[in-house]
Formats: C-alpha cells, sequence, structure tokens
C-alpha cells in the first residue's frame, strides 16, 4: 500500500505498533523495512515509539484491505466519474 495515502501523524502508538508487529508475524524482517534488528527489537518491547519513517515502510507491505483490518479506518473511495470529473477541473483552472 502507498504510505503517502495515509495521514500516518493521525495514528496513534497502538495502531502503529499493531501494524509493526503485523508485518513482522507476514515474515518481513527488519532488514527488509530498512531497520536494525535491535532497533526494531526495542521498538517492540515499548523501548521506543513506532516512528513515521517505521511506518511508511511497514505499510508498504501490507494492503489496503489489512491496513482497514487493522486500523478500522474507512478510506474514502471515489468513482470513475467522480475522478474524471475532478481532474478535468484541475485542468481546466490551470
Amino acid at each position: 500500500m502507498d504510505p503517502e495515502l495515509i495521514d500516518i501523524s493521525k495514528l496513534s502508538q497502538n495502531v502503529r505498533h499493531r501494524i509493526l508487529i503485523y508485518v513482522l508475524k507476514k515474515g518481513i524482517s527488519s532488514t527488509m523495512l530498512g531497520f536494525s534488528s535491535n532497533y526494531i527489537n526495542r521498538v517492540k518491547r515499548g523501548v521506543l515509539r513506532v516512528s513515521d519513517n517505521l511506518v511508511k515502510a511497514c505499510l508498504k507491505h501490507i494492503t489496503l484491505e489489512e491496513y482497514i483490518q487493522l486500523t478500522g479506518d474507512k478510506l474514502e473511495t471515489a468513482d470513475a466519474g467522480t475522478v474524471i470529473r475532478v481532474l478535468k477541473s484541475a485542468l481546466h483552472s490551470n
């Protein structure tokens, strides 16, 4: 999932931790996330907070459906007609 779709600053530490643990249980290693195993272990134990960058790395390894399941968030969707209208409006305003 694209981390840019989410306002990460609004995710609580509980939700961030839940996402991290889920990703690790999927078999994604600390190296695959771009962090040391020592850092990840300290985050898992609650010694360190789950940073924005760590959440972004985790989000790249889950689907939108998994994100919704983990967070309970309902992301807004738009039908094709709405997307086309918004794009046309943006193009005409330039």
